[in-house]
């Protein structure tokens, strides 16, 4: 079994109506997705 560990933004954030909420993203993981998507794609 592997395990990896990525570092994870948390910002602050607000609700539509004015309520705090948080933001959270993992840009390391955002990049490896879209190389996946892009590397799947079929060759012209």
């Amino acid at each position: 079994m592997r395990s990896y560990v990525f570092k994870v933004l948390v910002e602050p954030d607000k609700f539509e109506d004015g309520r705090d909420a948080w933001h959270a993203s993992c840009p390391t993981l955002k990049v490896a997705i879209q190389e996946l998507h892009e590397a799947s794609r079929p060759v012209d």
